[in-house]
């Protein structure tokens, strides 16, 4: 997508493109962060599917900001520009992996279901396939190129 911006001090329009920035799933110190989302469907389960063995590309809303504000200020020189950009901070971390280290209040005795077996619960504890399938299914890629170029 692509916009004209006024230039106030050539008083020309100058072409800009449009940069769609996808993050990995987003942490942070607000309720409604994917570290909160873990506890709830973990902790409503019971249990962790497959383990917690699924892996996800995530972000801190700090990163994230940062990235924001590397954009703003024409910092960042992306040859995608005016398509999108995929951005995690870090590899990808395992469902175990976050919940150890994002979510203190959930039980350290966690069970253990399959995806299939996790599927036949959630129908009953009210959770949709959607829901499991953020903590059974991998959400990765990657944006190495994008956090060599920013430092973040």
């Amino acid at each position: 997508m692509r916009y004209l911006r006024r230039s106030p001090r050539l008083g020309v329009r100058r072409r800009r493109e449009t940069l769609v920035i996808r993050p990995g799933f987003t942490y942070g110190p607000h309720p409604n962060s994917f570290a909160e989302g873990l506890r709830r469907i973990t902790t409503t389960l019971g249990a962790l599917v497959d383990g917690g063995s699924a892996r996800q590309s995530i972000t801190s809303v700090d990163d994230l900001a940062r990235l924001v504000a590397h954009i703003a200020a024409d910092e960042l020189h992306h040859d995608d520009r005016g398509n999108r950009m995929n951005w995690s901070t870090g590899e990808p971390k395992t469902i175990g992996e976050l919940i150890s280290s994002l979510c203190s209040l959930v039980p350290a005795d966690l069970g253990a279901l399959t995806y299939e077996q996790a599927a036949a619960k959630a129908l009953h504890v009210g959770l949709t396939e959607r829901t499991l399938n953020l903590v059974g299914t991998e959400h990765t890629f990657d944006s190495g190129s994008n956090r060599a170029e920013t430092g973040i």
